[in-house]
Protein backbone atom coordinates (compact mmCIF):
# COMPACT_ATOMS: atom_id res chain seq x y z
CA UNK A 1 0.00 0.00 0.00
CA UNK A 2 1.00 3.40 -0.71
CA UNK A 3 -0.19 6.61 0.65
CA UNK A 4 0.50 10.01 -1.20
CA UNK A 5 -1.12 13.54 -0.41
CA UNK A 6 -3.16 15.30 -3.64
CA UNK A 7 -2.20 18.44 -3.66
CA UNK A 8 -5.45 19.24 -6.36
CA UNK A 9 -7.68 17.84 -3.44
CA UNK A 10 -5.98 18.20 -0.69
CA UNK A 11 -6.40 14.83 0.29
CA UNK A 12 -5.10 11.50 1.56
CA UNK A 13 -4.58 8.92 -1.44
CA UNK A 14 -4.33 5.29 -0.49
CA UNK A 15 -2.94 3.09 -3.77
CA UNK A 16 -3.12 -0.72 -2.72
CA UNK A 17 -2.73 -3.01 -5.49
CA UNK A 18 -4.21 -6.64 -5.53
CA UNK A 19 -3.50 -10.09 -6.89
CA UNK A 20 -7.04 -11.16 -7.56
CA UNK A 21 -7.92 -7.33 -9.11
CA UNK A 22 -8.32 -7.14 -12.93
CA UNK A 23 -9.58 -3.67 -12.88
CA UNK A 24 -9.20 -0.42 -11.08
CA UNK A 25 -11.24 0.34 -8.12
CA UNK A 26 -11.62 3.64 -6.77
CA UNK A 27 -13.67 4.83 -3.48
CA UNK A 28 -14.18 7.37 -1.04
CA UNK A 29 -13.81 6.36 2.40
CA UNK A 30 -16.29 8.06 5.16
CA UNK A 31 -13.35 10.10 6.46
CA UNK A 32 -12.58 11.90 3.12
CA UNK A 33 -9.65 9.91 1.92
CA UNK A 34 -9.56 8.18 -1.65
CA UNK A 35 -8.94 4.73 -1.83
CA UNK A 36 -7.65 3.14 -5.24
CA UNK A 37 -7.41 -0.39 -5.17
CA UNK A 38 -4.92 -1.27 -8.90
CA UNK A 39 -3.74 -4.59 -10.37
CA UNK A 40 -0.44 -6.17 -9.28
CA UNK A 41 1.76 -4.43 -11.34
CA UNK A 42 -0.02 -1.33 -12.50
CA UNK A 43 2.13 1.69 -12.25
CA UNK A 44 1.57 4.09 -9.64
CA UNK A 45 2.18 6.82 -12.16
CA UNK A 46 -1.04 5.70 -14.38
CA UNK A 47 -2.92 5.28 -10.94
CA UNK A 48 -2.73 8.74 -9.81
CA UNK A 49 -3.29 10.22 -13.14
CA UNK A 50 -6.51 8.02 -12.99
CA UNK A 51 -7.53 9.38 -9.61
CA UNK A 52 -6.74 13.19 -11.48
CA UNK A 53 -8.74 11.76 -14.02
CA UNK A 54 -11.83 11.09 -11.95
CA UNK A 55 -12.01 14.86 -9.73
CA UNK A 56 -15.43 16.01 -10.18
CA UNK A 57 -16.88 12.16 -8.99
CA UNK A 58 -14.50 12.35 -5.82
CA UNK A 59 -15.60 16.06 -5.72
CA UNK A 60 -19.20 15.24 -6.10
CA UNK A 61 -19.13 12.11 -4.25
CA UNK A 62 -17.26 14.18 -1.28
CA UNK A 63 -20.24 16.75 -1.42
CA UNK A 64 -23.28 14.08 -1.03
CA UNK A 65 -21.17 12.71 2.27
CA UNK A 66 -20.85 16.17 3.83
CA UNK A 67 -24.87 16.68 2.76
CA UNK A 68 -25.49 13.28 4.07
CA UNK A 69 -24.31 14.30 7.21
CA UNK A 70 -25.81 17.55 7.45
CA UNK A 71 -29.10 15.59 6.46
CA UNK A 72 -28.40 13.91 9.93
CA UNK A 73 -28.12 16.37 11.72
CA UNK A 74 -29.86 16.78 15.32
CA UNK A 75 -32.25 20.16 15.66
CA UNK A 76 -31.01 22.29 18.30
CA UNK A 77 -33.80 24.20 20.33
CA UNK A 78 -34.60 26.41 23.02
CA UNK A 79 -34.35 24.08 26.20
CA UNK A 80 -31.52 22.11 24.57
CA UNK A 81 -28.81 21.52 27.19
CA UNK A 82 -25.13 19.74 26.06
CA UNK A 83 -21.97 18.98 28.55
CA UNK A 84 -18.96 18.79 26.95
CA UNK A 85 -15.63 18.00 28.75
CA UNK A 86 -15.21 21.47 30.27
CA UNK A 87 -18.43 23.93 29.43
CA UNK A 88 -22.00 23.11 29.53
CA UNK A 89 -23.66 24.15 26.56
CA UNK A 90 -27.16 25.98 27.32
CA UNK A 91 -29.47 27.32 24.17
CA UNK A 92 -32.14 29.99 25.92
CA UNK A 93 -34.66 33.00 24.65
CA UNK A 94 -34.94 36.52 25.73
CA UNK A 95 -37.35 39.28 24.84
CA UNK A 96 -35.42 40.88 21.93
CA UNK A 97 -34.40 41.38 18.33
CA UNK A 98 -31.44 40.06 18.90
CA UNK A 99 -29.12 36.94 19.44
CA UNK A 100 -26.02 36.47 21.47
CA UNK A 101 -23.42 34.01 22.23
CA UNK A 102 -21.73 34.55 25.86
CA UNK A 103 -18.72 31.79 26.59
CA UNK A 104 -17.12 32.34 29.88
CA UNK A 105 -16.52 30.61 33.63
CA UNK A 106 -16.77 27.26 31.70
CA UNK A 107 -19.95 27.92 30.38
CA UNK A 108 -21.91 28.60 26.77
CA UNK A 109 -25.20 30.63 26.41
CA UNK A 110 -26.89 30.60 22.90
CA UNK A 111 -29.56 33.19 23.62
CA UNK A 112 -32.02 33.54 20.38
CA UNK A 113 -34.54 35.73 20.15
CA UNK A 114 -38.17 34.84 21.18
CA UNK A 115 -39.41 36.84 18.00
CA UNK A 116 -37.86 33.95 15.91
CA UNK A 117 -40.70 31.78 13.91
CA UNK A 118 -39.16 28.67 13.65
CA UNK A 119 -35.88 28.04 15.13
CA UNK A 120 -35.06 24.98 12.61
CA UNK A 121 -34.38 27.24 9.45
CA UNK A 122 -31.09 26.18 8.57
CA UNK A 123 -29.63 29.87 9.19
CA UNK A 124 -30.32 29.30 12.79
CA UNK A 125 -28.87 26.21 13.29
CA UNK A 126 -25.80 27.37 12.03
CA UNK A 127 -25.54 30.12 14.29
CA UNK A 128 -26.16 27.26 17.64
CA UNK A 129 -23.53 24.78 15.73
CA UNK A 130 -20.97 27.80 15.46
CA UNK A 131 -21.38 28.51 19.08
CA UNK A 132 -20.83 24.65 19.52
CA UNK A 133 -17.91 24.63 17.37
CA UNK A 134 -16.24 27.99 19.22
CA UNK A 135 -16.59 25.82 22.63
CA UNK A 136 -15.22 23.24 20.87
CA UNK A 137 -12.13 25.00 19.37
CA UNK A 138 -11.56 26.62 23.08
CA UNK A 139 -11.31 23.27 24.49
CA UNK A 140 -9.35 22.14 21.90
CA UNK A 141 -6.37 24.65 21.64
CA UNK A 142 -6.24 24.35 25.79
CA UNK A 143 -6.03 20.44 25.41
CA UNK A 144 -4.47 19.05 22.76
CA UNK A 145 -1.35 20.61 21.76
CA UNK A 146 -0.39 19.66 25.60
CA UNK A 147 -1.60 16.30 25.19
CA UNK A 148 0.35 15.44 21.93
CA UNK A 149 3.53 16.99 23.78
CA UNK A 150 3.01 15.02 26.64
CA UNK A 151 2.31 11.30 24.37
CA UNK A 152 4.80 12.73 22.04
CA UNK A 153 8.17 12.78 25.01
CA UNK A 154 6.63 9.52 26.75
CA UNK A 155 6.83 8.03 23.38
CA UNK A 156 10.02 9.56 22.07
CA UNK A 157 8.10 10.76 18.88
CA UNK A 158 9.10 13.95 17.57
CA UNK A 159 6.37 16.27 15.67
CA UNK A 160 7.01 20.06 14.69
CA UNK A 161 3.29 21.73 14.90
CA UNK A 162 -0.08 21.26 15.98
CA UNK A 163 -2.59 22.62 14.13
CA UNK A 164 -6.16 22.43 15.69
CA UNK A 165 -9.15 22.55 12.69
CA UNK A 166 -12.75 22.16 12.13
CA UNK A 167 -12.29 19.11 10.07
CA UNK A 168 -15.21 17.03 10.02
CA UNK A 169 -14.10 14.07 7.54
CA UNK A 170 -11.33 13.55 9.90
CA UNK A 171 -10.20 12.97 13.39
CA UNK A 172 -6.64 13.93 12.33
CA UNK A 173 -3.79 13.98 10.13
CA UNK A 174 0.08 14.54 10.08
CA UNK A 175 1.69 15.93 6.94
CA UNK A 176 5.44 14.66 5.65
CA UNK A 177 7.05 17.63 7.51
CA UNK A 178 5.83 15.87 10.50
CA UNK A 179 3.02 18.79 11.43
CA UNK A 180 -0.24 17.15 13.57
CA UNK A 181 -3.38 18.48 12.64
CA UNK A 182 -6.36 17.53 14.72
CA UNK A 183 -9.75 18.31 14.46
CA UNK A 184 -11.48 20.46 17.41
CA UNK A 185 -14.29 17.64 17.10
CA UNK A 186 -11.94 15.63 19.09
CA UNK A 187 -13.04 17.21 22.31
CA UNK A 188 -16.43 15.14 21.61
CA UNK A 189 -14.36 12.32 22.42
CA UNK A 190 -13.46 10.59 25.61
CA UNK A 191 -10.23 11.18 26.84
CA UNK A 192 -8.24 6.87 25.86
CA UNK A 193 -9.99 7.78 22.23
CA UNK A 194 -8.39 11.21 21.92
CA UNK A 195 -4.96 9.38 23.21
CA UNK A 196 -5.81 6.99 20.41
CA UNK A 197 -6.10 9.89 17.74
CA UNK A 198 -3.31 11.59 18.49
CA UNK A 199 -0.40 8.40 18.66
CA UNK A 200 -2.09 7.33 15.47
CA UNK A 201 -0.78 10.66 13.90
CA UNK A 202 2.38 10.82 15.87
CA UNK A 203 3.28 7.25 14.94
CA UNK A 204 3.03 8.65 10.91
CA UNK A 205 5.71 10.73 11.83
CA UNK A 206 7.99 7.60 11.60
CA UNK A 207 5.75 5.73 9.26
CA UNK A 208 4.30 7.58 6.69
CA UNK A 209 1.68 4.87 5.55
CA UNK A 210 -0.76 1.91 7.04
CA UNK A 211 1.62 -0.98 6.35
CA UNK A 212 2.27 -3.35 8.72
CA UNK A 213 4.67 -2.03 10.87
CA UNK A 214 2.67 1.11 10.91
CA UNK A 215 0.10 -1.03 13.34
CA UNK A 216 2.94 -2.75 14.77
CA UNK A 217 4.64 0.32 15.95
CA UNK A 218 1.14 1.81 17.04
CA UNK A 219 0.33 -1.29 18.80
CA UNK A 220 3.86 -1.00 20.90
CA UNK A 221 2.75 2.47 22.03
CA UNK A 222 -0.99 1.48 22.73
CA UNK A 223 -1.87 -2.33 23.04
CA UNK A 224 -5.48 -1.52 22.34
CA UNK A 225 -5.16 0.17 19.24
CA UNK A 226 -7.27 -2.07 16.80
CA UNK A 227 -9.71 -1.87 19.37
CA UNK A 228 -10.02 1.69 19.70
CA UNK A 229 -10.04 2.09 16.14
CA UNK A 230 -12.32 0.02 15.87
CA UNK A 231 -14.40 1.95 18.42
CA UNK A 232 -13.73 5.44 17.12
CA UNK A 233 -15.65 3.94 13.65
CA UNK A 234 -18.97 4.50 16.23
CA UNK A 235 -18.48 8.52 16.62
CA UNK A 236 -19.17 11.15 14.20
CA UNK A 237 -18.73 15.05 14.40
CA UNK A 238 -22.34 15.89 14.40
CA UNK A 239 -23.18 17.75 17.38
CA UNK A 240 -25.78 15.72 19.34
CA UNK A 241 -27.85 16.93 22.58
CA UNK A 242 -27.02 14.75 25.59
CA UNK A 243 -29.71 16.05 28.04
CA UNK A 244 -33.29 17.70 26.45
CA UNK A 245 -34.24 20.10 29.33
CA UNK A 246 -32.81 22.33 31.79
Amino acid sequence: MILLKSKFLDRNLIIRDHHRSSKLSLRVKPDGDISLTIPRNYSIKKAVKFIESKKEWITQTIEKINSLEKYQKEILLPGNQHNTKFHSIKILTHSSNESFVSIKNQETKIVLSDKINDYSKNEIQNFIEKAFIETFRIEAKQYLPKRVEELSKKHNLAYNNVSIKAAKTRWGSCSYKNNINLSLFLMKLPNHLIDYVILHELTHTIEKNHSNRFWDKLSSFEKKSKIYDKELKKYSTTIKIENNEI
